[in-house]
């Protein structure tokens, strides 16, 4: 069984309980409070409303999701390895011309997102 693509908000809310909850009780124990999150879920901010939230919207997923794991969907991951190359840029000092350096990294982002999108299809 292929592990399920979640958005970015589900993914880091499973990551999120478990964390918390592993803590607390066992993975088999994780597996049946996640199955009955429709019910658990009181608050309306937090990792189990959004959780519950897609229970609802999604429920053959969300159940697939617990039984075969998940992982962040193509783009998701995509939008963090960008923000990821963003934010190392920004926190390097430029080596010449700033003009220079931002064209350079223009160019080195764009054939890293081409790859990307190639190796998607």
């Amino acid at each position: 069984m292929e592990k399920v693509e979640l958005p970015l908000d589900v993914y880091n809310a499973f990551e999120g309980v478990k964390n918390s909850w592993g803590k607390l009780v066992n993975q088999d124990e994780i597996n049946l409070l996640l199955l009955q999150i429709i019910h658990l879920a009181s608050e309306t901010v937090g990792d189990s409303v959004v959780l519950k939230n897609f229970a609802l919207e999604h429920p053959t997923k969300y159940v697939s999701a617990i039984a075969n794991g998940y992982k962040l969907d193509g783009e998701t991951k995509l939008v963090k390895q960008v923000d990821q190359m963003i934010n190392t840029w920004m926190n390097t000092e430029y080596i010449g011309d700033e003009k220079q350096d931002r064209f350079n990294f223009a160019q080195e982002l764009t054939r890293f997102i081409k790859e990307e999108l190639l190796n998607q299809k």
